[in-house]
């Protein structure tokens, strides 16, 4: 997919006004078709394929010990890493709209310029247009389906000696609340289900006026799980940098939505590269999280400013809002911005 430069200049004029992430609001209920609205990933077992290849382009795959050249119009996985050398071309059609999307020199993973299958469902209920620094808005689990049924939970922290009271809920009629001091605590109720949207809230402080923000997420269904499982386990094993079995895993869980298990796979690796940093920044702004995806982008670019915010690597533009709600619109995916 090629970027437009002009498109992506007016956007981040308009991104300027309209603002970014959460903000605070009153405590939202679930809607009753939420449960038909989770989204429901697609099997790791294949969809993608490589339709153009010109120059020298090699393919990393599980279970494979050496890089290997690629052949025009072969099938991809996510988890698979391309090496495109410079000056060389290789094209990817996307398995969750039919788009395609042209790698950058060096490596990706083949996901890396696709949305994620099944993008966030607008019934859900959404976090709001800007992210307040000052309030406790939610960092993880955020708007992601999840493989881990006690996940930590983390928020921002605020300042002061404040408190913040946390509560999960389903809409099944589960509830589980604490009060803690730390900006993170792991869940440790009965363990949360697949096929359940769940609602976590956090307030800051305990009296008239305090902040409060909110974020959803929900658990893939076990046959799926255990198959991302199963496929993450294979590449950890691959003979590859550290780095690199990093990549492939994050680019495996970002093609099932779980934005969060991508994001801590590459957080935790030590004296990050540039590719590592753009793909941080990529994943953390698809979430709404504008601080963390600029952070990101000013040290792959050297200086706040020069990577447009509102354009990630995969053409997701923050385009409009609705009553403060982001919404999403594909660059050349819709009637209005082809």
């Amino acid at each position: 997919m090629k970027r437009q430069f002009p498109i992506a200049i007016a956007l981040t004029v308009m991104l300027l006004a309209v603002g970014w992430g959460t903000g605070t609001q009153e405590k939202p209920a679930l809607p009753a078709a939420a449960a038909q609205a989770i989204p429901r990933a697609r099997a790791a077992t294949g969809g993608y394929r490589l339709v153009e290849v010109r120059g020298e382009v090699q393919l990393m795959r599980a279970g494979e010990r050496n890089s290997r050249p690629v052949t025009g119009n072969m099938e991809l996985y996510p988890g698979d890493l391309l090496k495109v050398a410079r000056g060389a071309t290789a094209t990817v059609l996307c398995a969750s709209n039919g788009q395609t999307w042209t790698l950058p020199d060096g490596l990706s993973g083949v996901t890396n310029g696709c949305p994620p299958e099944n993008p966030i469902n607008p019934q859900l209920p959404q976090t709001r247009g800007q992210v307040d620094q000052s309030s406790p808005y939610i960092i993880s689990p955020r708007q992601t389906a999840l493989l881990n049924n006690r996940p930590k939970l983390r928020w921002n922290q605020v300042g002061g000696d404040s408190s913040y009271t946390v509560l999960i809920r389903g809409e099944d009629g589960m509830r589980w609340e604490k009060t803690v001091r730390a900006a993170e605590i792991s869940y440790s109720g009965s363990p949360l289900k697949s096929g359940v949207t769940y609602q976590l809230i956090v307030q800051s402080g305990s009296g008239e006026g305090d902040s409060q923000e909110y974020a959803t997420f929900w658990l893939l269904d076990e046959q799926t799980a255990r198959t991302v499982r199963d496929r993450a386990v294979a590449l950890s094993q691959q003979p590859w940098s550290e780095e690199e079995k990093a990549m492939a895993t994050a680019d495996l869980y970002r093609a099932h939505n779980l934005i969060a298990e991508a994001i801590e796979t590459l957080e935790a690796l030590k004296g990050k590269t540039a590719t590592v940093k753009r793909m941080l920044g990529e994943l953390y702004e698809w979430v709404g999280l504008a601080p963390q995806a600029q952070r990101h982008y000013s040290q792959v670019m050297g200086r706040s400013g020069d990577r447009p915010l509102g354009i990630g690597h995969a053409g997701i533009a923050w385009i409009a809002t609705t009553r403060d709600i982001a919404v999403f619109s594909w660059m050349k995916h819709t009637p209005e911005t082809r």
